[in-house]
């Protein structure tokens, strides 16, 4: 499952480059989030609740920030087990009086999760995407 988009912030970048490293920020913009704590390897560990159709599950993520060009440009990379992966590219360049936020989701999966169907997966994964990064790059979360 693969997907790019860009959302026009009204805000600096600096604003939300500070935002997309606040783990405080981040956990009150993922839908469903119900816990994010540190792990002693420096990674977070998020207890999400997932709603697909007709089912909702809690899941726990592995998340990573992966810094490419601190202020401009970031991978979040999420692990679920052996055989979920998903990576979150964000770039950030200034547009106007903010800045345009650009965004690549890739997303490997296995197990149960790929038995569900890629369309229902792939518009759920993209609403939540897209949902995180306009929570995340408002002011007031």
């Amino acid at each position: 499952m693969n997907f790019s988009d860009s959302l026009l912030i009204a805000a600096p970048v600096d604003a939300v480059w500070q935002r997309l490293m606040d783990d405080k920020a981040l956990h009150g913009a993922i839908p469903g989030c119900r816990s994010l704590r540190k792990r002693k390897d420096g990674c977070l560990e998020a207890q999400i609740r997932v709603s697909l159709a007709w089912m909702k599950r809690d899941v726990k993520v592995a998340v990573r920030r992966d810094v490419k060009e601190a202020g401009k440009a970031l991978v979040m990379i999420g692990t679920r087990g052996d055989a979920q992966t998903g990576a979150l590219a964000v770039s950030l360049t200034p547009e106007g009086d903010g800045c345009r936020l650009g965004y690549t989701f890739s997303a490997n999966l296995g197990g149960k999760a790929a038995v569900l169907g890629g369309a229902l997966l792939g518009r759920t994964a993209r609403r939540m995407v897209q949902e995180t990064l306009l929570r995340l790059a408002q002011p007031t979360v």
